[in-house]
């Protein structure tokens, strides 16, 4: 599980034994710091990584803002806006305007699913 905001978020093999061992890593190699639930921890300990930092270091590994607006888009056509914003902890109008861009506002998620 990875907890996004408030909400913990299952997450799947093979990716969830990656990030195991990616915070098992994390906490090994960091000597004298207090241990806490920070999968990337920041400067200041206690404190996550600052999201500038996060940005430049998924920019080093090649995943760009053109990828990560890429998966986005992936993602706002299986999940209607509203959800996908709580699950990211996004400000839900700024899904709900990329969800629009791409034609998947999911308008009528709500009156489909009663049909159902």
């Amino acid at each position: 599980m990875v907890q996004l905001g408030a909400d913990p978020v299952p997450v799947p093999a093979p990716l969830s034994d990656l990030l195991t061992e990616l915070a098992d890593r994390q906490h090994a190699t960091r000597p004298g710091r207090p241990t806490g639930e920070w999968l990337f921890f920041g400067r200041i300990p206690g404190q996550a990584i600052e999201p500038d930092q996060l940005v430049e270091r998924l920019n080093r590994l090649g995943i760009t803002r053109a990828a990560r607006t890429a998966a986005l888009n992936a993602l706002l056509r299986q999940v209607p806006s509203p959800v996908l914003a709580k699950v990211l902890n996004r400000r839900p109008w700024r899904v709900t305007a990329r969800a629009k861009t791409l034609d998947t506002d999911w308008n009528n998620y709500a009156a489909l699913r009663a049909r159902t």
